[in-house]
């Protein structure tokens, strides 16, 4: 159904896009950053960073996903590098003007809708070929190059985020 619209109306990507990346900002926002819990990627290293060095979640996944776009712009080709640009610059602008607060107490309530609400986000994401930038550019080099299945390289990278989260909040 969405592939069908978007092929009708090209707009309709955008809008999906943005909707998508609104999405995964209000599960960083209201639900991951307030209690410090990293999910991984780039805006969970954004988030250990805050909680131990007090830096703009924001200007963190920004710098990150510039140095992976670099990566991409060596290692990888044009398309995908477009794919990329575009929400590697959407998703921290979205994180800077979408305001934060924790909206519940209940930790584990926070981390099952956080969770809910960034694989609804994410699916949306694949589902138009798109892609938040971060940490989804090593796999698709290491799939390119080494030929390694990028569904596991990026769990394993995913995984390292996680467990730094020991170190933040114990």
């Amino acid at each position: 159904m969405i592939n069908n619209k978007i092929q009708r109306n090209p707009w309709f990507r955008w809008v999906v896009l943005v909707l998508a990346l609104e999405i995964i900002t209000l599960s960083i926002n209201f639900f991951y950053a307030p209690i410090n819990i990293a999910a991984g990627g780039a805006t969970g290293i954004a988030i250990l960073v805050d909680a131990v060095w007090g830096i703009n979640r924001s200007l963190t996944v920004l710098i990150f996903n510039i140095l992976m776009i670099v990566l991409a712009l060596i290692f990888l080709d044009k398309k995908t590098v477009k794919n990329i640009t575009i929400g590697s610059f959407l998703l921290p602008l979205l994180m800077e003007i979408t305001p934060s607060f924790q909206v519940t107490n209940n930790e584990l309530l926070a981390v099952i809708y956080g969770g809910g609400l960034m694989g609804f986000g994410v699916a949306l994401l694949y589902r138009i070929n798109a892609s938040s930038g971060g940490t989804t550019v090593p796999p698709m080099i290491l799939k390119k190059y080494f030929y390694i299945n990028s569904a596991i390289s990026l769990l394993v990278i995913d995984m390292i985020v996680i467990c730094m989260n020991v170190f933040v909040d114990g």
